[in-house]
């Protein structure tokens, strides 16, 4: 990875736009801009504007960007942590070659959440099942793109509930239900978003304050990217080991979430193997504004109540002691 002061890359560059000049040059690079904080980065693992404002000093961040990678962190997870170290604040992370979409003054709707359980169903049955049993805040997970007439039945139950409802994935399904003038929310994995046709990106910006997004991250990069994104809720995740998605990271544990919760602009969900009362009480003592729960809202129409009044039921108990929030986060991948 070469650390490079912006003046020096726009001299080389010679009037050819930065991100192409930077592209020809292959490898990681990540270009410093010392005056403003407009910088770019370019890695395998993610690309972009990383903004962090003026401050820092060349010498300082790489000094600083070393010491994340010998920590453990791949590089784009070291230049965010080096910034975020030097400068004083998380730098955000535009997709490509825009600027990260809050740079342009974009802010999703405002995260609210009940009782802080954010219950993730597979189908309309369980999601009906899940608000009648008190829950008020749900992520309809379906493995398909769901019928027009099943993201307004998930909504109705939704409204009739008075609970907030979200979409994983099929923006389609919401971005209809938004032009309507009314929807759920949607949540977004960082590939699904990178992955969004540029029409459907127009589209979801244009919503605005209007729609609830949440977005996923895994690592420092990727939380960086859903700040710089305006994200209404960031989740961070795996917390604990989860065998309900297959995915290379490790386990988050209460260190890296209470890092989150401390660095993140929007609030932090925990998401990730946590299937008991016991489960949410250690993660709720990271502070974070609701804690998701997959598996553990229990298997049958018998076992959901109990279950669903369990989970709600740790919350209200004194939680554990307050997690400490470490320097660094440990680094998302295993070595």
């Amino acid at each position: 990875m070469q650390l490079l002061d912006m003046n020096e890359a726009r001299q080389q560059a010679a009037g050819e736009a930065l991100p192409a000049w930077a592209r020809r040059q292959g490898g990681a690079l990540w270009l410093i801009d010392t005056a403003e904080g407009m910088d770019w980065l370019q890695t395998s693992e993610a690309s972009g504007y990383l903004v962090a404002g003026a401050g820092g000093q060349l010498a300082a961040l790489r000094d600083a960007f070393k010491l994340a990678q010998q920590a453990g962190h791949g590089a784009a997870d070291a230049a965010v942590l080096a910034s975020l170290a030097v400068r004083g604040r998380l730098p955000l992370l535009g997709l490509d070659e825009a600027l990260p979409w809050v740079c342009e003054g974009m802010r999703f709707a405002p995260f609210a959440v009940a009782d802080g359980i954010y219950g993730i169903v597979p189908d309309l049955a369980r999601l009906e099942m899940a608000l009648s049993c008190g829950l008020r805040l749900v992520q309809l997970r379906a493995k398909r793109p769901l019928h027009p007439d099943e993201a307004a039945q998930a909504q109705a139950l939704a409204v009739h509930y008075g609970a907030q409802l979200l979409i994983n994935d099929d923006w389609r399904a919401v971005l209809a239900s938004a032009q309507e003038g009314h929807g759920p929310g949607l949540h977004l994995g960082q590939e699904d978003l990178v992955a969004l046709p540029s029409a459907a990106l127009a589209a979801l910006r244009a919503q605005g304050g209007r729609l609830l997004l949440g977005l996923s991250s895994h690592c420092p990069w990727e939380l960086a990217r859903a700040a710089g994104c305006g994200a209404s809720y960031i989740a961070c995740g795996p917390v604990k080991p989860t065998t309900t998605k297959s995915m290379p990271w490790q386990a988050q544990g209460l260190d890296n979430l209470a890092w989150w919760v401390a660095h993140a602009p929007a609030p932090v969900v925990a998401i990730g193997g946590l299937l008991t009362p016991q489960d949410v009480r250690w993660a709720a003592s990271a502070g974070p504004a609701a804690v998701c729960v997959v598996r553990g809202l229990g298997e049958s129409s018998e076992a959901m109540p109990r279950a669903i009044a369990a989970l709600q039921g740790a919350l209200v108990k004194a939680p554990c002691s307050q997690a400490p929030v470490p320097d660094w986060p440990h680094p998302a991948l295993p070595s």
